[in-house]
């Protein structure tokens, strides 16, 4: 990307943060190293914990935006995301084609971390589709947004749940 931009006397960082290894203060600390660039951009930071911080920064710098996983207790230039409520349905949908011809439309949820408003806002608007489609949800499991949390419970789920379920 920098050779395509330096033609415009661009220049920009880029800092990847995970919430899941890095501490609330360590992105403070990130923000605020940024917080005197012409525009930033803030993806993924949509939990709750994260609100003060960025509205801090939106303070100091108007020009802050979020991508993807926006929070929406932040009041910032703009936000650019997908819509929940549609990818939602068109799965509640995708699901019920693939299980019309059953008598048992048994659904087992898998969300990704739901204090995040983009995974919360999608299994509500999935749980809503799933009514219009005669779906039954089993279990929403929430995988935190954890590849090994998610490793330590899946044994368990399908132990507890595959007999019954139709699909995921």
């Amino acid at each position: 990307a920098y050779e395509k931009l330096k033609d415009y006397k661009i220049q920009y960082d880029v800092k990847i943060m995970n919430s899941l290894e890095n501490k609330t203060e360590d992105c403070a600390e990130v923000l605020n190293k940024y917080k005197n660039y012409n525009g930033i951009i803030v993806a993924g930071m949509s939990s709750e914990k994260y609100t003060n911080m960025l509205n801090a920064l939106c303070d100091e710098n108007t020009n802050v935006v979020q991508v993807q996983a926006i929070n929406k207790s932040v009041d910032c230039l703009f936000v650019s995301k997908h819509n929940e409520e549609t990818a939602s349905s068109l799965a509640a949908e995708f699901l019920y084609n693939c299980l019309k011809d059953k008598k048992r439309k048994n659904i087992l949820l898998f969300t990704g971390d739901k204090d995040s408003a983009i995974h919360s806002d999608a299994e509500s608007a999935f749980k809503n589709a799933c009514k219009e489609f005669g779906l039954s949800i089993l279990k929403s499991i929430d995988m935190k947004d954890n590849k090994e949390y998610f490793s330590e419970i899946i044994s368990d789920v399908f132990e507890k749940y595959i007999k019954e379920t139709d699909g995921l």
